[in-house]
């Protein structure tokens, strides 16, 4: 994870701080997840002891600054984690919980879409979960209160997110003729969403099949990547 003059590696170990001139740091000792997010000097990590979630806050170099905390709602695995620069947010399961910067918990709010990524957008956040078959979005903002219903996601095979200021990155897949094509849309707060870019094609046969990291930022640039075959894909690409 970025930080101020570095990074902060997540090792099997624990925590390791790299400095921007390639000087390693100490070893802080722990078991985390590769769920983290960084705020004003401060990083979130989270484990799950015993099938409870815990979450800890750690300074900049990994070293620990508030205890290890339990989650809420009896959380059995790592939450996704984000942050709005001036605390934190953790999804798990159904809940949504912000976490200020000395460990208080506030503002849970439970019976959301079933969560699998948390983003952070300029002013507000957003839960990409799944409802049924279908991706469905939850908008909330800095309180961790939920803005409006869910907005469904009717854009084929919707499989990556990123933010940018207010509006979704959405990459996309969907058939056509023997051919999978790889899309990019732009989705505003409001639902309503640009016209597609194609990005990639692949064979129908790869049909479900994507990289770890298949979208990220790259300055004002997206580098997208996709399976074809038995190759990696790799496409650089202006914002749509």
């Amino acid at each position: 994870m970025a930080v101020p003059n570095g990074w902060l590696l997540n090792t099997l170990d624990g925590l390791v701080p790299l400095a921007s001139d390639g000087t390693l740091g100490a070893l802080q000792p722990g078991n985390f997840s590769h769920h983290m997010a960084y705020a004003a000097h401060r990083v979130l990590v989270t484990t799950v002891i015993a099938d409870q979630a815990y979450a800890e806050i750690r300074d900049e170099t990994g070293a620990p600054m508030v205890p290890a905390f339990a989650l809420p709602l009896g959380w059995k695995f790592s939450p996704q984690v984000v942050s709005d620069g001036a605390s934190f947010f953790a999804a798990e399961g159904r809940a949504l919980v912000r976490i200020s910067l000395d460990g208080t918990q506030q503002a849970i709010v439970a019976d959301l879409p079933y969560g699998e990524l948390l983003l952070w957008a300029n002013t507000s956040g957003w839960i990409v979960g799944h409802s049924g078959a279908n991706h469905v979005l939850q908008h909330f903002d800095a309180t961790g209160t939920l803005i409006d219903a869910p907005l469904p996601v009717s854009l084929g095979n919707a499989f990556a997110y990123v933010t940018d200021g207010e509006d979704l990155l959405v990459l996309s897949s969907r058939p056509s003729g023997t051919m999978m094509r790889f899309e990019l849309v732009r989705m505003n707060p409001s639902g309503a969403v640009g016209a597609a870019e194609l990005v990639g094609i692949s064979d129908q046969e790869d049909v479900g099949r994507s990289t770890r990291f298949p979208m990220a930022r790259l300055g004002n640039d997206l580098v997208v990547s996709w399976q074809d075959r038995d190759r990696t894909r790799v496409a650089r690409t202006g914002l749509p």
